[in-house]
């Protein structure tokens, strides 16, 4: 079984809310898993 790790870093300014970065998580699972690739899992995001 191969595995892929990819970096997630948030971009984020002082208006954005929780939601904006579970859609730029949610925008990079949807990208790699459409190569392919099957989302596992994230241990945290600090922002």
């Amino acid at each position: 079984m191969d595995y892929k790790v990819v970096p997630f870093v948030a971009q984020i300014t002082q208006k954005d809310t929780t939601a904006t970065v579970a859609g730029q998580l949610q925008a990079l699972i949807n990208e790699h898993s459409s190569q392919g690739w099957e989302y596992v899992r994230l241990e945290n995001v600090e922002t």
